[in-house]
Parts: structure tokens; C-alpha cells; sequence
């Protein structure tokens, strides 16, 4: 039978030249410490890569072309996570739907951070994003906040309403109602009373 440094380096010479691996995914070479010995031989003799803690690569891989978000996908897989990039954050926060967690990688300290389900889906969509960044800002920090009223006009808060929180369900209706009170407004002013006549 093979040892376990043969058969963890047959898998990454099956890898595509772009392929990521993580430790759990060797398990089935050995015993965890079997496999933690041989990824760190492997490393040593400059087979492989270490791009982050439990994540390799091929060492004919460019490092430059695994982004700090596809290092982050790649873990979170490995733990049967979902993981998306957190909006308007730097490159190294991400949002979770399991425990907040932190590693090092070739890109500095990667940050999971545990989100609910609701805000989770939310933020799958870009218009959900929108939603969910003022979620974030909390309901202090938005009422009576003009210029986010006029962005909101055109988000599709109905669509989401089964995910948001009430206040934030009753900031859209306000966001509309103004909407409308301004379009009353320009309808029945006396310049636009002009144009029409």
C-alpha cells in the first residue's frame, strides 16, 4: 500500500495547474496527523504551497492568481460553509453562515464573520446587498437620512420583504411614500402646470 506522502501527492498532481486543496479533503490518504505530516514534507521539499492554514496549491501555480476570495471560498468549502465577500469592506471580510472565524493567508489575516441565514440570502443578490448594507447601518443611522431615501427609491424592497427586518420593511414604505409625495409635488407645481398647457 502506498504511503500517505504518495498518496497526498498524487492528488495534487491530479490538481488543475489553478486547483486549490484543503487538509479535510486528504483525509481519506491517512489519519489526520498522517496527512498533516505529509502536507508539511510536502511544503518543505517545494512540491506544494501553502497559501493559508489547511489550504495548498501546486508549487508550479502562480501564488499571485489565488485571490484572497477564492483562498476564502476554498476554506469555507472544506468546513461545508458558504462564504460571500462582505460589501463595501476590505478584501479580507467575508460573511459566513457558520462559526466567525480567522486565518492567515498570502494576503494577510482573512476574516469570517457569522451572519444569520436571512442576511446571508440577502446578500447573495446585488440589490439584496444594497438591502442588507443598510441593515448594517441600523435604524438610528438611517432615519431621516435624505440622500439614502432618494438611493432607495429604486431598490425592490417588496421582493425581500420575508427577510427584513420591520423597521427596515417601514423605512422602504417611507422611502416610496416620498417617492410619490415628490412626484405629486413636481406634477402639480406651476412650472410643470405651464409646460402642459
Amino acid at each position: 500500500m502506498p504511503s500517505t506522502v504518495a498518496l497526498v501527492a498524487a492528488r495534487f498532481v491530479e490538481l488543475p495547474l489553478l486547483g486549490l486543496l484543503v487538509t479535510r479533503e486528504l483525509l481519506d490518504c491517512g489519519s489526520r496527523a498522517a496527512v498533516d505530516n505529509a502536507l508539511y514534507r510536502l511544503v518543505k521539499l517545494g512540491i506544494i504551497l501553502r497559501v493559508a492554514r489547511g489550504v495548498f496549491v501546486r508549487s508550479d501555480a502562480p501564488p499571485q492568481a489565488f485571490t484572497a476570495e477564492k483562498i476564502a471560498e476554498a476554506k469555507a468549502k472544506g468546513f461545508c460553509r458558504k462564504v460571500l465577500k462582505q460589501h463595501n469592506e476590505s478584501e479580507s471580510d467575508y460573511i459566513t453562515n457558520s462559526c466567525s472565524t480567522s486565518f492567515d493567508s498570502i494576503h494577510g489575516r482573512l476574516v469570517m464573520k457569522r451572519v444569520s441565514a436571512r442576511k446571508l440570502k440577502l446578500a447573495s443578490s446585488s440589490e439584496g446587498r444594497a438591502m442588507l448594507d443598510i441593515w448594517i447601518l441600523g435604524k438610528k443611522a438611517v432615519n431621516n437620512d435624505e440622500k439614502l431615501l432618494k438611493a432607495c427609491r429604486n431598490l425592490p424592497f417588496a421582493k425581500y420583504v420575508g427577510l427584513l427586518p420591520q423597521w427596515l420593511t417601514d423605512f422602504a414604505a417611507d422611502c416610496h411614500l416620498c417617492a410619490s409625495r415628490s412626484l405629486l409635488a413636481a406634477q402639480s407645481s406651476p412650472a410643470s402646470n405651464s409646460i402642459t398647457q
